[in-house]
């Protein structure tokens, strides 16, 4: 399979007008060598660049769904916080013996009413928060509440920040508000920077409502745009950080949920039949040596019988192999559904099937195989045809402390070596093992 994409052609005479010899020629034929060295392909750039952002706005949208929640329970337990400070703050403004004046009584006022209309705020954020995330199932009700939030909260700061021009020139609350609201919610960075950049701009132009002096009011602008930008760079660079934790995480919770697939899938190849779907030899002889120690420990008898298909080898020379495992499979079926939920039956290998009989004697023993041997003579429905098959068993049943697997099943081998010597399609019980 050719792969390259570059063609080298051979010139056979010189030509100025065309590319010289061994010059690269792309795909579509069009000559390389025309194009300026060190002239960079824009388009192809602008069109990786607008994949790139594609592929970060899928990112950002497949995250949005689960930070929103997120943010819906941040908000909800900020709202157990921040309440009660705004029900103290409002308290200690509120004290009739504090006497001011002028400007400090302005303040005072202001900060008490911002205070109140906070606590006011979140506590109906809080609760639509915790509604939507019991009873509620909204996407624009939880966009409307978080947007609410971000603006209630970058609002507060802005307006405790002005209103503290009256009696001092920081600006800490808007600082704090600006890197407070970054770092408890998860904001999208478009968003982010919308938000950040209409507050900057109306917490600058407002503070010049309280702060008339002009080298003051300059800086406390400079430092909120500054507070501002900070804010939105970290909103943004957390925004990216749990973005990357939380893709790291479904990725993780991906590669697990495959890994234990894969291992369930081993587990059934390892443990069952391909073609009957049945339990192989090697899961029957594990489970059967549970059973003899279970059994030894209980007292309880416990029944081995070896099934083997009559003249088999006749199916697949008349009617070839495919309707020979089809046989093998509904003889399969036939037998499960003969049989009780903790029995155990497997396919030993060709046309032969073990069954092990928890708990059962051997008059019980001989009385379930001969029922198996007469289902199985029922005829099977094959490949427009009806295919007959009779089958010989060998049971044999175990009291004693000393048998093992190894003579459990010699036993069963020799009954069914038994039957099938006395004419096939009968059952034959071996003596109890000593």
């Amino acid at each position: 399979m050719m792969t390259a994409t570059k063609l080298y052609v051979p010139m056979t005479q010189p030509d100025r007008d065309a590319p010289a010899q061994g010059a690269a020629v792309d795909a579509v034929g069009s000559p390389a060598a025309g194009k300026p060295p060190g002239l960079p392909n824009l388009p192809a750039r602008l069109r990786d660049t607008l994949t790139r952002w594609r592929a970060i706005g899928a990112q950002h949208r497949s995250l949005a769904a689960e930070f929103r929640q997120e943010n819906l329970r941040r908000l909800r337990y900020m709202a157990c916080v921040i309440v009660p400070l705004n029900i103290i703050h409002v308290g200690v403004f509120g004290r009739a013996d504090v006497a001011a004046l002028g400007q400090v009584a302005a303040w005072r006022s202001g900060v008490l009413v911002s205070h109140l209309c906070m606590a006011v705020a979140m506590a109906v954020l809080g609760l639509l928060a915790h509604a939507l995330l019991t009873r509620w199932r909204s996407t624009a009700g939880e966009r409307a509440v978080l947007l609410a939030v971000l603006v209630v909260s970058l609002g507060f700061a802005g307006l405790l920040g002005v209103v503290d021009q009256w009696v001092t020139p920081s600006i800490t609350p808007v600082l704090v508000g600006c890197l407070g609201v970054a770092l408890v919610f998860l904001i999208r960075p478009v968003l982010a920077l919308a938000l950040y950049g209409v507050a900057g701009g109306v917490i600058a132009w407002a503070l010049g409502l309280t702060q008339h002096d002009p080298a003051v009011l300059l800086s406390n602008r400079v430092n909120t745009l500054t507070g501002v930008m900070m804010g939105a760079a970290l909103a943004i660079l957390l925004w990216h950080k749990s973005g990357a934790n939380t893709l790291l995480r479904r990725e993780l919770q991906a590669s697990n949920l495959r890994l234990e697939q894969q291992q369930a899938e081993l587990q059934r190849l390892v443990t069952l039949d391909p073609l009957t779907g049945l339990i192989n030899r090697r899961e029957f002889e594990r489970l059967l040596r549970l059973e003899l120690i279970r059994a030894k420990r209980a007292a309880m008898p416990t029944t081995l019988v070896a099934i083997d298909l009559d003249h088999f080898k006749r199916v697949n020379d008349e009617f070839g192999h495919p309707a020979g495992d089809v046989l093998l499979q509904q003889v399969g079926q036939r037998l499960l559904s003969l049989l009780r939920p903790y029995d155990v039956l497997a396919r030993y290998g060709g046309e032969e099937f073990m069954l092990l009989l928890p708990g059962t004697d051997p008059a019980a023993a001989l009385a379930a195989a001969d029922k198996l041997r007469v289902a199985l003579l029922q005829p099977f429905s094959g490949d427009k045809r009806c295919l007959t098959i009779s089958a010989s068993l060998g049971a044999v049943t175990t009291r004693a402390s000393t048998a093992d697997f190894e003579q459990l099943y010699e036993l069963a081998d020799q009954a069914l070596y038994r039957a099938k010597q006395l004419g096939r399609n009968r059952v034959e019980m071996a003596a109890a093992p000593v």
